[in-house]
């Protein structure tokens, strides 16, 4: 039986990077968000930048374009919630409502204020100020550094200006010549950088509601009463997880099989549940199979399903896997291989699951 070492070290080398903005030119090779992935995955090794509108949309799956129905997503607040929570960091071009929306769903959340980077154009350039009071009190703001995000960059953009009328004008902004210049790349890259650094994942056993919101604990609570196993995870905790489901032997045959995505995803759910229980109940010396298993995410309201759907998507987007499609099948039939390059991360993360062994007296040991 396999389960979870109860403690585990890594490293973050594995680094995804959220970019978010305004209307996305899908055939503009000229759009900011474009000019700044290329930037990044140019100028950081083992960086992974992941534009939503590049490869999912609200509609039947296509050849180009994976959709959220299939991983049972619905809600754009959700996808973006949980986009910023595996995310290592989220880059916010902000020019607009809807950008100073997204930042709001994301900085309230104390454990990714930090993570959050806000691009934003000069106020002389644009005749306008897009850092508001509000912005500036709630997510600025010195006297309260539990709120504030991680960094504010201003960039000096070239601009298009739309005239609508005589008396309104509409300004378009481009990075200067489509590029990042050196002292705005110097400062983006300060920040998104990754500080090498080993972490660890641990499971702790916690009285009924308390748990912690920090991202490497896995807490849990067992009711003796009701044999229910309750289990609180991090999303930064359950992306390591779920990327070792990835390098065990018999669950990759399973992922070469053509399958719908939801299909796939009820899957890699089963062996993940059931590799907890048992991770938990071999700790406690309780019984596998007389166990209710109930999974929580920490700091979101979606469910394991839709975690594991989407984090099947980011590692499509960050090209670490292929969901390749069956010919002459529907879109949605597509069978999970692993790139080269999810393969480098495998002598870190694989030695997380590891396989019980019985003794001689039939007893399980750690």
């Amino acid at each position: 039986m396999l389960a979870y070492k109860d403690e585990f070290k890594y490293d973050n080398s594995l680094t995804i990077i959220f970019l978010c903005g305004i209307k996305y030119g899908t055939r503009d090779p000229n759009d900011k968000r474009k000019v700044l992935k290329k930037y990044l995955e140019n100028n950081i090794s083992e960086c992974h930048v992941i534009i939503l509108e590049e490869n999912f949309a609200f509609k039947t799956t296509t050849q180009k374009y994976l959709s959220y129905d299939d991983i049972f997503l619905t809600s754009l607040a959700h996808i973006e919630q949980l986009a910023s929570l595996f995310a290592n960091k989220v880059i916010i071009i902000h020019e607009s409502i809807s950008t100073a929306a997204e930042l709001g769903m994301f900085a309230i959340d104390t454990s990714l204020s930090k993570k959050i980077c806000l691009l934003t154009p000069d106020d002389i350039s644009i005749d306008e100020k897009k850092i508001s009071a509000f912005i500036k009190l709630a997510f600025m703001n010195s006297n309260s550094p539990e709120t504030s995000i991680g960094k504010q960059i201003t960039f000096f953009p070239d601009i298009h200006v739309n005239r609508i009328s005589t008396e309104k004008s509409d300004y378009h902004t481009l990075f200067h010549n489509n590029e990042i210049g050196e002292n705005l790349g110097k400062k983006i890259l300060s920040f998104v950088k990754p500080k090498k650094k080993n972490y660890f994942i641990k499971f702790i056993k916690s009285s009924f509601g308390n748990t912690s919101n920090a991202t490497n604990q896995i807490d849990y609570h067992i009711n003796i009463k009701n044999r229910e196993l309750a289990i609180y995870i991090h999303p930064e905790t359950l992306k390591i997880q779920l990327l070792s489901l990835f390098f065990v032997d018999k669950y990759r045959k399973e992922f070469r099989l053509y399958k719908a995505i939801k299909d796939h995803v009820t899957y890699i759910c089963e062996i993940y549940e059931k590799l907890l229980a048992s991770t938990i109940t071999d700790l406690e010396g309780i019984e596998l199979h007389s166990v209710k298993l109930k999974i929580n995410l920490k700091n979101t309201s979606c469910t394991l399903r839709q975690s594991v759907g989407y984090f099947l998507y980011m590692l499509q987007a960050a090209h670490l896997i292929g969901l390749e499609q069956e010919a002459g099948a529907p879109h949605s039939k597509r069978k999970i291989l692993l790139t080269m390059t999810l393969e480098n991360y495998k002598n870190q993360i694989k030695p997380y699951i590891y396989e019980k062994q019985k003794t001689a007296f039939e007893e399980l040991r750690i």
